[in-house]
């Protein structure tokens, strides 16, 4: 009687020690959900959650040449000599991974450009259903999460989705 008790301690305190760290896991992961206004926004998504009801967006800012994509880049410590921080004439400044909850709308357009790339030798934008980007964007050992992506957002919620290619 007296080990089933001890057994019977250990497992609670086990159990509450697991709910415990799990929570504070969890906590430390979501992110708010937010209401952007209307209009296209640059970044990464990082993963759908809320089944699919929402996406952790990581804003970032697309640089050319024209904006000081060489100055950020130099400033950011990605290089040190001006002509060859940006060869392919951009720069993507993300200085953190910060993410913000985005409400997405149940009949959001994704369109990806470099999908099937291989196939046809173009890049070209391809609609795809959500269900099929869902799986991809969280599907941790594809690199699908670390492309940029524009996200347009119309009444509160993300409306579309579009690949942005980068060369």
């Amino acid at each position: 009687m007296k080990k089933a008790v001890i057994v019977l301690g250990i497992v609670l305190v086990l159990l509450s020690a697991f709910y415990v760290v799990n929570a504070f896991i969890y906590e430390g992961k979501q992110s708010k959900t937010v209401m952007y206004p209307d209009g296209e926004y640059f970044g990464y998504i990082r993963t759908f959650t809320d089944n699919g009801t929402a996406i952790d967006f990581d804003d970032a800012v697309w640089l050319t040449e024209e904006t000081g994509a060489a100055d950020a880049a130099i400033a950011a410590g990605d290089c040190t000599e001006r002509e060859y921080c940006t060869p392919n004439g951009f720069y993507i400044y993300n200085k953190t991974i910060v993410t913000t909850r985005l409400p997405v709308s149940p009949n959001v357009e994704v369109k990806m450009l470099t999908w099937k790339m291989e196939e046809t030798g173009q890049v070209t934008e391809t609609p795809i259903p959500t269900i099929e980007f869902v799986e991809l964007i969280n599907n941790r050992s594809l690199y699908w999460k670390d492309i940029p992506y524009t996200v347009t957002i119309a009444n509160g919620e993300i409306t579309k989705i579009l690949e942005r290619y980068v060369p």
